[in-house]
């Protein structure tokens, strides 16, 4: 009876969980993984566990279920579960240790053994941390049977014991290498398990995001979506490593096919977007970056996106509205907190733009658009003299940048620096030989543009 609350809120919680794991779509419906299938598999994994708690090897961060498994094992592991509790049963009067604590361990193990599947994955090593202490009642108490009935001295007991924690101790140190970092803790995945598509993945998007492999990285994601088609983060993760190599249209055919699997994946609608924005499909763009908010409201990357589709199309209002929720989203946004500055740029808001800039700029000091645009403000505002060191900082920290040399030139112009305007209109036209801008400026200046 006084047990009866903290198995009501035992009970509780489980529901909640499920319920919560359902929302998500991680517990599988009607159609998923057979019940015969999830019941052989949580007899083998059941006994897996107890393997690797005698000596835990060939660990890995995610099991793949299996796509079948041997009639020998499912009925090997039964006979062995069975056997088991039979011998703890009938030794329950002599020996009470050993039926709590084997009941301990399958009781609390049950409710994930994988019977209601959630996720995909076959077990997980995080499941044994409470219910392996019923095994190891069992066995601490029967040691401490044996040894009181034994002639052993004390100090090999002792000496065992010792050798048995260093040997862990081993293990774990063995262990801790694979967790340095994503790479060498999926890429250990890959080498003790098989058909691991979650692992393949996760190296993959390692690879393209730390190294820049894009090759390596469409690789893994190839292998993960062969494995399983349906995986909606490789498919997503290979459309956008096409995109970052210049392959708009094979990106979208796999941002396609990623909708296709769960329409509802906020990231890929978003993606699909910036794909679809650079290829000048902007009504296209805005629809993508529309449903990724209906999917996820409070998504700022995605209203940021937005606001800068709809400035690129002059809807100026909305894009106020759209990087105002991006910034109110997600904090410390420099970007955009820029993209609403280009905005009051673009509507001649020259103050207005400047703490904008401003704020972007303390957030992210190395940002050199946001170092040109703050430049290109104050000039709107007459302030070309404190112009020209933004335009010049931001050339520091982007050699290259072929608007800044061209905005730097007009301010210099406005100040009567005649020669020193047309060095960097020149620099501009170099960088750019099509630039009619930086041509038309240097006409007004009455220079020929340097050969």
């Amino acid at each position: 009876g006084e047990k009866a609350p903290f198995l009501a809120l035992s009970l509780a919680a489980g529901l909640l969980t499920i319920h919560a794991e359902k929302s998500i779509g991680a517990v599988a419906a009607k159609g998923g993984i057979p019940l015969l299938m999830r019941a052989s598999n949580a007899l083998v994994t059941c006994v897996r566990y107890l393997r690797q708690m005698l000596w835990p090897f060939d660990l890995a961060i995610f099991y793949p279920y299996p796509k079948a498994l041997p009639l020998w094992l499912v009925a090997g592991a039964a006979l062995l579960l069975m056997a088991v509790s039979v011998w703890a049963i009938t030794g329950a009067r002599r020996r009470p240790y050993l039926l709590v604590g084997w009941l301990w361990f399958l009781l609390i193990l049950l409710p994930v053994s994988g019977l209601i599947q959630v996720g995909s994955h076959s077990g997980a090593d995080r499941y044994t941390y409470v219910p392996l202490a019923g095994v190891f009642v069992m066995i601490v108490w029967g040691c401490a049977e044996v040894l009181a009935r034994s002639r052993w001295p004390r100090v090999l007991a002792r000496a065992t014991v010792a050798a048995l924690l260093l040997a862990c101790a081993a293990r774990t140190e063995d262990q801790l290498r694979h967790w340095r970092n994503a790479e060498t803790l999926f890429s250990h995945a890959l080498a003790v398990t098989q058909d691991n598509y979650l692992a393949y993945n996760n190296v993959g998007y390692y690879l393209m995001h730390k190294y820049g492999r894009l090759d390596d990285a469409i690789e893994c994601f190839r292998r993960a979506i062969a494995l399983y088609p349906q995986e909606v983060e490789a498919l997503g993760n290979l459309g956008y490593a096409c995109a970052q190599k210049g392959q708009a249209a094979e990106a979208i055919t796999w941002y396609q096919a990623a909708l296709q699997a769960n329409p509802a994946h906020a990231a890929t609608h978003n993606n699909l977007g910036n794909v679809l924005s650079g290829l000048g499909k902007l009504d296209d763009a805005i629809r993508e970056y529309q449903l990724a908010l209906k999917y996820e409201p409070e998504y700022a990357e995605a209203h940021n996106n937005l606001g800068i589709a709809y400035a690129q199309q002059g809807r100026f209002d909305n894009a106020v509205l759209e990087f105002r929720a991006a910034i109110r989203f997600k904090a410390a946004y420099a970007i955009a907190h820029n993209g609403l500055a280009n905005v009051f740029t673009l509507r001649g808001q020259y103050a207005e733009a400047v703490p904008e800039y401003e704020e972007a700029l303390r957030l992210d000091p190395a940002y050199a658009e946001a170092q040109n645009g703050l430049g290109y403000a104050l000039a709107g505002a007459g302030r070309a003299d404190e112009a020209i060191g933004h335009y010049e900082e931001a050339l520091r920290l982007s050699p290259g940048y072929v608007v800044a040399h061209y905005n730097l030139g007009c301010a210099l112009a406005r100040l009567g620096r005649r020669e020193e305007a047309i060095a960097q209109l020149n620099e501009a036209l170099r960088l750019q030989p099509d630039y009619k801008d930086a041509s038309q400026k240097l006409q007004e200046l009455g220079a020929p543009a340097a050969r």
